[in-house]
């Protein structure tokens, strides 16, 4: 085999190599903050949160996306929002496809739906009591779809707290009291700050509840925003 013909199958492995292990980094974290916090602030709703970045939730999307496997992990109280490619656009344009397809369930959702139907992907993008995210993208070798193997396969895996789409309730409301919640400021659409949230149960069956154990486990999150003195959590 001539010498030039070797060098060009290493020089074609290492850019397949470079192409599978490449690594998410700060300017991919930034970008895909400002997509997220760009489709929240254009949905014109009250009282909804600046998302913030979060390195465990990273670190959380890092392990699943290195599963290969485009399907949710489902963990009571944290939100989730996958997409995969099998383009090899620059990651900048991916992360906005993927975004935008999420964005694109609009169609599907109506106010006051039971729950999220086919558009869960959008929901938990502009739920408004969310405060962070924190995403990983990998290269799968080989990535498992429901529609069968996709060769270096681009997965890209959001984590959020606390996690949205909880049945019965809408992403955002459009007329609030107040602009956000108590504790914190708007800026440039959205909400800064730590919300101060009151120490009451504004449910009326909280003794039921807390009775049966919600205060801890999948109900967790619904507890702590609906029950939260019977759940000793202020």
């Amino acid at each position: 085999m001539k010498q030039e013909t070797v060098l060009s199958l290493v020089l074609v492995a290492a850019c397949i190599i470079a192409v599978t292990q490449a690594e998410w980094n700060q300017a991919a974290r930034d970008h895909i903050l400002k997509v997220h916090n760009d489709y929240r602030r254009n949905e014109g709703g009250c009282q909804m949160n600046e998302l913030v970045y979060d390195m465990d939730l990273e670190t959380q999307a890092k392990t699943w996306a290195h599963g290969c496997v485009f399907e949710h992990e489902m963990i009571a109280g944290r939100g989730e929002n996958l997409a995969y490619d099998t383009s090899m656009l620059a990651e900048e344009k991916l992360i906005d496809d993927s975004a935008q397809r999420w964005f694109d369930e609009k169609k599907d959702y109506s106010t006051g739906m039971e729950n999220c139907g086919k558009a869960c992907h959008f929901t938990q993008l502009v739920w408004d009591k969310t405060e962070k995210v924190g995403c990983y993208s990998y290269r799968c070798p080989t990535l498992t779809t429901p529609s069968g193997s996709a060769k270096n396969g681009w997965y890209l895996v959001c984590f959020y707290t606390p996690g949205g789409n909880m049945a019965g309730e809408d992403p955002y409301q459009t007329q609030c009291d107040a602009p956000c919640r108590n504790g914190q400021s708007l800026v440039n659409g959205l909400c800064q700050g730590q919300a101060i949230i009151p120490c009451v149960d504004v449910d009326e069956n909280c003794d039921y509840y807390q009775g049966m154990g919600f205060c801890t486990g999948d109900y967790a999150q619904f507890m702590a925003e609906n029950c939260r003195k019977k759940c000793n959590l202020c």
